[in-house]
């Protein structure tokens, strides 16, 4: 069988899943205050922390870049200001 991420180990792949499933955990636990603070906003999250946020889908991915964050390392999520409502 051909692995997903060839230059990864099986470790690395694991401890990345945890560290998503902690941070999208984050978000969830602490919406309402990241709804007050960044609502209408994109935000960038790892290790529980709120690295950068931004009005709009490139430019949090500029600050992405220049931060030079590993991209899988991070959760990027869009925050909807308070009484606004996303259906996916």
């Amino acid at each position: 069988m051909e692995h997903l991420y060839p230059n990864m180990e099986n470790e690395q792949i694991l401890e990345q899943f945890k560290s998503f499933d902690e941070d999208s955990n984050f978000i969830s636990k602490n919406f309402t205050e990241l709804q007050k603070k960044f609502g209408d906003k994109f935000i960038v999250v790892t290790k529980s922390s709120v690295l950068a946020n931004a009005e709009s889908f490139d430019k949090i991915l500029k600050k992405i870049k220049e931060k030079k964050l590993d991209k899988g390392e991070i959760v990027v999520q869009f925050i909807p200001r308070e009484g606004q409502i996303i259906l996916y």
